[in-house]
């Protein structure tokens, strides 16, 4: 495959960054250096422990834990591996564990869209008339159905994603206070302006989407 036809690779980890924020996702791309505070290394030591322990119960109730899929769109592949994939008749059903709290309704859009990508991703190998996620977090969990319009954002994403890693546009940040203080780019981020405003739609749409919650 020559350089041209090469596709570009995205997974479903670099959907939720994005989706967190479109700056961040691509200092990730575009500069190699990823500085990891000893308190993020400690949060994912924690996370990973979480993900065992979860994944261990989803065994237990007979769903596939840990599997790995891909699909190709056009230009573009996207790949990742899913906590747990429950099916059952023409229904799909994809787990994300978050060590995390949930917020007071629905879920963080950034989980949602992560759980969507592994969700397009296998709805593909199977005929599939339903198309759930459910997102375990430490306090709650949250099932949503995957609509044409869940669907629309996921693509609009990769649209902008794809121009943020073939062509290095800088997009608009989705700043918070608390998500700056965390971020190991927030110093060179401030100093960068704005390349053509692209990816503002994530921050409109803020960080939590509306979906109904049904609790643990």
């Amino acid at each position: 495959m020559g350089e041209k036809d090469k596709k570009l690779k995205f997974t479903a980890t670099d959907i939720r960054t994005f989706f967190y924020c479109p700056r961040l996702y691509f200092f990730q791309e575009h500069l190699k250096e990823k500085p990891v505070s000893p308190r993020q290394r400690v949060r994912l030591l924690l996370g990973r422990l979480y993900h065992v322990y979860k994944r261990l119960k989803g065994r237990l109730k007979g769903w596939k834990t840990e599997e790995q899929g891909y699909i190709e769109l056009g230009s573009i592949s996207i790949h990742g591996r899913a906590d747990a994939v429950e099916r059952g008749g023409e229904t799909l059903l994809v787990h994300e564990y978050k060590s995390g709290k949930a917020p007071r309704r629905g879920v963080w859009l950034s989980d949602l869209m992560q759980a969507v990508a592994y969700a397009f991703i296998f709805s593909r190998k199977t005929a599939t008339r339903e198309l759930l996620v459910q997102i375990h977090y430490r306090d709650k969990s949250v099932r949503s159905r995957v609509d044409s319009d869940t669907i629309a954002i996921f693509v609009r994403a990769l649209e902008d994603m794809y121009i943020i890693k073939k062509h290095g546009v800088l997009p608009d940040p989705n700043p918070s206070p608390g998500k700056c203080s965390r971020c190991p780019f927030s110093g060179i981020c401030k100093m960068m302006e704005v390349d053509g405003a692209l990816s503002g739609w994530v921050r409109e749409m803020g960080p939590i989407y509306p979906v109904g919650s049904q609790r643990n």
